[in-house]
């Protein structure tokens, strides 16, 4: 009988992982069983991924860590029984409607949640009330005022179960609008409750969404922009029973205070030493922030006044109140009336209004818990973080890099130093105040000061260049620190609010797609996370040219995926698609006809796909694309991505390449090939996980072998060739790497025998690791991130078990682009033509 170990580290809490599975182990929840010291344990799961043969290939398992408790647990797959309906079904978390309302009752509490109303009410175990009322819609207050009426448009439950089938965890997705005059720009609020049966807690999470386009003038992105929505404020409102007395703290473990009738904590900055950083800059380029940290006041007293704060309530019905990441995401405000709490997730700030630019989100969470100690709620700023064994990882999840690397000790104590380092990546932070609800969770693109000559911060934004998503959660995994996870879990919530520009209202190119980080070598200004400012002047590096959107070579979906994976974030999983249908768009158009003549005109420019023959760029644009179409197949099994996928490598690489035409050793131009092999090599990974080793299959493992081959006789470490390099600086050499990877993925695949490649794989790894050990650069973020990203595939090809390969072919017909796939864009423009979404095409490319 197979078992999973599953390590837990820090306090007490509810614990989220997932777990993958080969094909064909589980079908079903009830083959589970958890259990910590052989004693069995209440744990609640959802499958989040199958297998073509519709067996479980990632589940998602929740469950609640005691204190004091093992770290050590192991999930037990039992062999499938048959099925015997069950005449007396195990109770669970019960939901039905009752006028209109949807009426839920758990172990320790129930719930009533109005749909016309937008409120939660909540009583104890004895129904005697908790709360009277909780708004679901966050009350919305414009600039101008006005205070615009919400409006349900959705709403959708998601059940977690037990393994013997009782419902034990329940999620409630509320999706909706709010009522605003044209022009103004569209603004939609998305709302999750997660409601536990057997755990007196539960979550809000609270998302504003500027669903309107950004205007951008002349290509540039900044703050101050048309297109965005003023905000005076935002919050919840939380109705107690009459005569509730309440108390406070400002931190866990200090000191309870009893609230007095009327009471304001109110979080202004980050409180750290660079709470006034030019990162924190509104459209007019002014720091104007109230002050460097927290107040409590009590009407005209102030009663404390401190640096950071994370507030925590308690009433005497049993009610704990928690805000997560309070003081990381200011400014933030909790306020206290005689029978009234209210969350200002954007507090109103003497006539500055909060701007939320075109596209972007901002979520908030508010965790709660009823019949409560004082307290309760404390391990939901620091969770207990659950992971599985890495051995089986690595294994049944084909997650590369997780196995020990005795002879690379050097590069594993490089990416060590991101979390230990002087210079950590917690430490980047506070440099330039990394903190506040639109920059919290990014990266701190450090690499491009190297112009910069004094100690004055530097903003300048990473915005998952080469997906540290991924590379953080690789991390975790592998050696279990929750650091590493708590780094991944930031950056894809900020990922998923800021970087994606979430709007249908722009250009097709545009929408939905990752702004590139911060133009290399200039400070951010005013363009925020958007790339691009007017004030960034035309000098900062040779050839720059200003201005731009999203574009196709910055698109990273796989951490993200991953992240769905092991916490369930449905925000998550949603980006990866969204992201997957934009740089869908950005290769293969948007079926109009405008699009489609634009493609033709432009067809010769570097980058870009040729409508005419089909044929993509052999670049990390077009491996972003492959790698996208990946993780949408792991995310849903539908075979339709992965011949997506192979289409596209057809359409790219070829095994009887004329690979001297392609001027490879052109690095400036020419360097991210590897990067696209890398996804070659993925796809070939996951067409022999699914059985499928077809043409396509054939031609992408002969066009691998094909390049190389080539490497095997041309490249070189890229740092031996300054000279045909811009910068040589040492990020050079963590891109090394890449070849590493594509040469061991050679040695896996080819079928006469691959220690060649294998040898070279090494040596490249072996130089990366010798080099970058004395470089003063290894530190940087996007060094870290490429070395924590494409780290340990050389091991993982090493010991995979050596597969019969058919032979490669020596047949394969020269590649002769025709006019097939122009005269497939002609049919599918003609089939969903229509003149109004040709003028929309036109509208916003001329303003």
């Amino acid at each position: 009988m197979p078992a999973v170990s599953l390590d837990v580290a820090g306090g007490q809490g509810i614990c989220r992982t997932g777990i993958p599975f080969p094909q064909g182990l589980l079908t079903t929840l009830a083959q589970l069983r958890l259990e910590r010291e052989d004693e069995p344990v209440d744990c609640f799961c959802r499958p989040l991924s199958h297998w073509p043969d519709g067996s479980i290939r990632w589940l998602n398992i929740g469950f609640f860590h005691a204190a004091g408790a093992t770290g050590r647990y192991r999930l037990h797959i039992h062999p499938p029984a048959p099925h015997r309906p069950d005449e007396n079904p195990p109770a669970g978390l019960e939901a039905v409607e009752e006028d209109g309302e949807l009426c839920l009752r758990t172990t320790t509490a129930s719930f009533r949640l109005g749909r016309d109303t937008l409120t939660l009410a909540g009583a104890d175990q004895a129904g005697n009330p908790v709360f009277s009322s909780l708004t679901l819609a966050p009350a919305l207050r414009l600039a101008d005022g006005s205070q615009p009426q919400a409006v349900l448009d959705d709403l959708q439950p998601r059940k977690y179960r037990t393994p013997d089938g009782a419902a034990a965890l329940l999620e409630i997705t509320l999706t909706g609008h709010y009522r605003l005059p044209d022009p103004a720009p569209p603004l939609r609020f998305t709302t999750e409750l997660a409601i536990y049966h057997a755990q007196p807690q539960f979550s809000l999470s609270a998302c504003l969404h500027n669903a309107g386009a950004a205007h951008h003038p002349g290509g540039c992105w900044d703050l101050g922009d048309a297109g965005s929505a003023w905000i005076d404020s935002l919050s919840l409102r939380l109705d107690l029973p009459e005569n509730d007395a309440l108390r406070y703290r400002l931190a866990p473990g200090e000191d309870w205070h009893p609230a007095p009738p009327a009471l304001d904590i109110a979080q202004f900055a980050s409180g750290g030493e660079n709470w006034d950083s030019p990162v924190h800059v509104d459209a007019d380029g002014v720091v104007a922030l109230a002050g460097p940290g927290f107040e409590v006041r009590a009407g005209q007293a102030c009663l404390h006044r401190g640096s950071r704060a994370t507030p925590a309530l308690h009433s005497d019905h049993g009610l704990d109140l928690a805000l997560p990441r309070f003081w990381q995401n200011f400014p933030g405000a909790l306020s206290l009336a005689p029978g009234r709490i209210r969350v200002d997730l954007f507090p109103r700030q003497d006539g500055r209004p909060h701007e939320l630019q075109g596209g972007e989100k901002k979520t908030r969470t508010v965790w709660f818990s009823l019949g409560a100690a004082e307290g309760d709620l404390d391990w939901v700023h620091a969770p207990p973080a659950a992971r599985p064994d890495a051995g089986w990882l690595a294994r049944e999840g084909h997650l590369p890099g997780l196995h020990d690397h005795p002879d690379h000790a050097g590069i594993e104590r490089l990416i060590a130093a991101g979390l230990d380092g002087e210079d950590n990546f917690f430490a980047k932070r506070e440099r330039i105040d990394e903190y506040g609800w639109r920059h919290f969770g990014d990266l701190y693109a450090d690499h491009e000061t190297a112009h910069h000559r004094d100690d004055s911060p530097f903003p300048s934004h990473y915005n998952n260049q080469y997906d540290p998503v991924y590379g953080f959660l690789r991390q975790f995994l592998r050696g279990g620190d929750p650091r590493w996870f708590e780094l991944a879990d930031d950056l894809a919530r900020h990922v998923t609010d800021i970087d994606i520009y979430d709007t249908e209202q722009d250009r097709a190119e545009y929408n939905g797609g990752l702004f590139w980080h911060t133009d290399h070598y200039s400070k951010a200004h005013t363009s925020s996370h958007r790339s691009y400012s007017r004030l960034q002047g035309d000098d900062a590096y040779e050839d720059r040219s200003g201005g731009g959107g999203p574009g196709g070579q910055h698109c990273y979906t796989t951490g993200l995926a991953l992240h769905h994976l092991l916490t369930g974030n449905e925000a998550s999983r949603a980006a990866v698609f969204r992201l997957t249908a934009w740089i869908g768009r950005v290769y293969d158009g948007d079926d109009t006809l405008l699009g489609l003549l634009l493609a033709i005109r432009n067809r010769r420019q570097p980058g870009l796909r040729d409508p005419v023959t089909g044929r993509y760029p052999l670049d990390r644009g077009t491996g972003n694309y492959v790698a996208a179409l990946l993780d949408c197949h792991l995310l849903t099994a539908d075979p339709a991505w992965l011949a997506r996928a192979g289409r596209v490598i057809r359409h790219t690489v070829h095994p009887r390449d004329d690979i001297a035409r392609r001027e490879l050793e052109n690095t400036e131009e020419h360097w991210f090939y590897t990067a696209f092999l890398q996804t070659v090599a993925r796809y070939l990974d996951e067409k022999t996980r699914t059985g499928e080793r077809d043409g396509d299959f054939l031609h992408a493992r002969d066009a691998l072998l094909h390049y190389a081959d080539w490497m095997l006789a041309n490249e070189s470490p890229y740092l031996a060739h300054p000279e045909r390099l811009e910068f040589p600086n040492d990020t050079w050499c963590a891109q090394d790497l890449r070849k590493a990877h594509v040469l061991a993925a050679a040695s896996h695949y080819a079928p006469d025998g691959g220690a060649p490649y294998l040898a070279r794989a090494r040596e490249f790894e072996d130089y990366v690791a010798d080099h970058l050990s004395g470089s003063k650069e290894a530190g940087y973020t996007r060094i870290l991130a490429l070395l924590m990203q494409n780290h340990g595939f050389v091991t993982d090809y090493a010991r995979r078990e050596r597969m019969d390969h058919p032979p490669r072919r020596s047949d394969w017909p020269a590649p002769r682009p025709g006019l097939a796939p122009l005269g497939g864009a002609l049919r599918r423009v003609f089939a969903r033509f229509s003149p109004a979404r040709e003028i929309r095409w036109l509208k916003t490319r001329l303003g």
